[in-house]
């Protein structure tokens, strides 16, 4: 068993060799570019028929191996194709600073909006969905989270975000933030609860019977997108976190096993809805967005 546990440690910690690959990437910006690749798609699309890459805790970028989860800069990020963010808020003392579980990640909602907002700004074809998520304790509110979620986006005007409790089209979406909501309060755009959402992220350690059973999840989920509702939203998360299996420790294995599962099988795949990765590569944020064309 001592021999298991060293294995799997060794085995977390030795990747960060790997900083760049097809499938895994986590230099400090993207090598691909893909700002506009909405571009031509129809606008009579719903939002729920296009097959988007997107990225799990989209801003966690401190508290070290256990907690972070990307190394693209949000605009990085959006340029290379990125376009389903995972915006996780602290409720605290009426703002909304971003965390990841009980780790600061020294920016707030309002500069996450400010960014995705200049990006659209530039390329006004694209649509950004972006889910809000309360995260950790709240402290030192007279605010509900709704009420402090709507300031914010009154701050930065209403036309510029989608809020209603409809998938829109992509012509009635473009150039606009898609909030889904998942937070307690009064509805404020698409509901999170209501989404198809894989998102088994307890992985213990590095062992092979672990890793085949989170990708186990993650295919069969990938089918179902396939197979599933065209009107209906699909998310599947392909991270992963445990005590001996760091996110990119996850994120090297999975990302390389969704890579090739894309080359064998995007042909024939018509849908595959959101996919939130952690670390993604630039081959694997292209095989996603090429299969809106196939």
């Amino acid at each position: 068993m001592l021999v298991w546990l060293v294995l799997a440690i060794s085995s977390a910690k030795g990747l960060r060799a790997f900083e760049e690959s097809d499938y895994y990437d986590d230099g400090n910006e993207p090598t691909v570019e893909n700002p506009e690749w909405m571009a031509s798609l129809n606008d009579s699309l719903l939002l729920a028929e296009v097959s988007m890459p997107g990225t799990h805790d989209t801003v966690s970028f401190y508290g070290g191996d256990l907690v972070q989860t990307q190394s693209w800069s949000l605009i990085g990020q959006l340029r290379a194709g990125i376009r389903f963010l995972d915006i996780r808020c602290r409720h605290y003392f009426n703002t909304l600073p971003i965390y990841h579980g009980s780790v600061y990640q020294y920016t707030f909602f309002d500069h996450v909006i400010q960014d995705v907002i200049e990006f659209l700004t530039s390329y006004p074809t694209e649509a950004v969905i972006m889910r809000v998520k309360g995260e950790y304790l709240a402290e030192g509110n007279n605010e509900t989270m709704f009420e402090t979620v709507s300031k914010y986006l009154r701050m930065f005007r209403w036309h510029n975000f989608w809020l209603a409790n409809r998938i829109p089209t992509l012509g009635e979406c473009r150039g606009k933030i898609v909030i889904v909501q998942d937070f307690v309060g009064p509805i404020i755009g698409l509901q999170y609860s209501e989404i198809n959402v894989e998102d088994h992220w307890e992985v213990w350690a590095l062992f092979y019977w672990e890793l085949d059973e989170k990708w186990n999840h993650i295919q069969r989920h990938l089918e179902e997108t396939h197979r599933g509702d065209k009107s209906k939203m699909f998310i599947t998360f392909t991270c992963g976190v445990g005590t001996m299996a760091f996110p990119y420790a996850v994120a090297w294995r999975v990302n390389h096993r969704l890579l090739d599962y894309l080359a064998q099988e995007g042909q024939s795949l018509k849908r595959v809805g959101i996919i939130g990765m952690d670390f993604p590569g630039g081959l694997l944020i292209e095989k996603i967005i090429q299969i809106n064309f196939n």
